[in-house]
């Protein structure tokens, strides 16, 4: 493996030299948020509170979607108030509510504020109900009003990874969008629009599995770009893992689908998570079984790419189909199956002749 590794560097960084020179239009849109908290609360009678620290341009931003208790009631009472006030509350004297951010929410609601003064802030949430035990769906996170160096940074390895696809593959333009989702999860939808949700992303960079993300993101693409080529496969979440395997090798990130196999096989395979993967129709193979098979994929990296390469050239550009002829002429890229490049050229040039 690790001399199929090493030929693969040399040609990737043939190809990455020549996607740095694309002046492609980037789809990268990063939203700069950060989450202070993302999940289900079971409220009572007893106020719950999340801290948030705020600057002057800043958005606050808490979403509820609230979940009927026993006695069919669906309601909370929500307020962010500054932290002279929640001292005040602490203290048991009269206390006030920032004006237009807060109220009762019945069934799903979303409070929105614009910072004037730097501070701490408090998010007070409660059951509307009088019998308590009312679970509700919350999610809290704040925007900042420009992209700072941290955003600008995850922007930049976006838009890196997006130029490398626009410049291998034949594939019209679509978006990379790094977003708060609520859910821990990332997904292509039917426009082939990637989704990262900001969620899953501090999940595995807090287990370790940081790596991870590059082939989260591999995978999406895998998905967007089948169904760009009309292929009736492009929602199997098992071909798309392959092809995030093959592309994890072709963008020598050798890392990213061992660190996806790791978090997988850590997962824990339980009767409720099999009943919500029933209920809810998941395509996805069970995490263990998707680890084992991105472990088999890497053991045999020459093999994999031998099976997937007829597939891509007839979909790769015409100079990514250059740097493999060469790649191939030089000695570098013995895996490549040269009569498929030069007859897939040779197409394109007739067809070019023709169109004439």
């Amino acid at each position: 493996m690790g001399i199929v590794m090493k030929v693969l560097s040399k040609s990737v960084i043939v190809i990455l030299s020549l996607v740095m020179a694309t002046s492609a239009w980037s789809g990268v849109n990063i939203q700069p948020s950060k989450l202070y908290f993302s999940g289900v609360l079971k409220l009572g009678s007893k106020m719950k509170y999340v801290r948030v620290h705020l600057k002057p341009g800043m958005r606050f931003v808490a979403v509820m979607g609230v979940y009927k208790n026993r006695r069919g009631e669906n309601t909370v009472k929500a307020w962010l108030v500054t932290e002279e006030n929640f001292r005040r509350r602490r203290a048991g004297k009269r206390y006030y509510y920032i004006k237009g951010a807060g109220g009762t929410v019945r069934k799903t609601g979303k409070i929105v504020y614009r910072a004037t003064k730097e501070g701490d802030y408090y998010f007070l949430i409660r059951s509307g109900s009088t019998n308590g035990n009312t679970p509700v769906k919350l999610v809290v996170y704040t925007l900042q009003p420009r992209l700072t160096p941290e955003f600008l940074r995850e922007r930049k390895f976006y838009d890196r990874m997006y130029r490398a696809y626009i410049a291998m593959f034949k594939s019209r333009y679509f978006d990379i969008n790094v977003r708060v989702c609520g859910i821990k999860n990332a997904f292509s939808d039917y426009e082939s629009n990637i989704t990262i949700c900001r969620e899953l992303i501090i999940d595995l960079k807090r287990k370790g599995h940081g790596e991870a993300i590059k082939f989260i993101l591999h995978h999406e693409f895998a998905h967007s770009l089948l169904k760009i080529w009309g292929w009736p496969l492009y929602d199997n979440e098992d071909v798309a893992d392959e092809f995030a395997t093959v592309l994890s090798l072709m963008f020598r990130q050798y890392k990213a689908p061992l660190a996806a196999a790791r978090w997988w096989a850590k997962r824990p395979v339980s009767a409720r998570y099999l009943r919500y993967k029933i209920r809810k129709y998941d395509r996805h193979t069970i995490t263990i079984q998707r680890a084992r098979n991105i472990l088999k994929w890497m053991k045999e990296p020459r093999k994999l790419l031998k099976k997937w390469q007829k597939f891509l050239i007839s979909n790769m550009t015409n100079a990514a189909l250059k740097v493999l002829k060469r790649g191939w002429e030089k000695g570098t890229l013995t895996w490549v199956n040269i009569d498929v490049v030069r007859a897939e050229i040779a197409r394109r040039v007739r067809l070019q002749r023709q169109c004439r």
